[in-house]
């Protein structure tokens, strides 16, 4: 009985640990500037952006995605959608 509890508490923990590591690869703040756009397919609609965390992959709009470049910084909404341009 000791064991599957104790077993319990450590998958809780492992499971915890994991959901912090996975939320700090992304920007949890709206709006926030800093990813770099490395990659872009404009015929399927999507980018690849790096953050010092890794990588995302963005989908959009094909017209919309018309008006980023490679190298480019991109802000992204807190659902990780881009902000349009101004």
């Amino acid at each position: 009985m000791e064991i599957a509890r104790l077993a319990l508490i450590l998958l809780a923990g492992v499971l915890a640990a994991g959901c912090a590591i996975a939320a700090g690869s992304r920007p949890s703040d709206p709006g926030v500037i800093g990813a770099i756009i490395t990659y872009i397919d404009a015929h399927d609609g999507y980018m690849v952006v790096e953050w010092p965390g890794g990588r995302t992959l963005i989908t959009m709009d094909q017209r919309a995605l018309g008006h980023y470049r490679v190298g480019d910084d991109v802000a992204l909404d807190g659902a990780l959608r881009p902000i349009p341009r101004r």
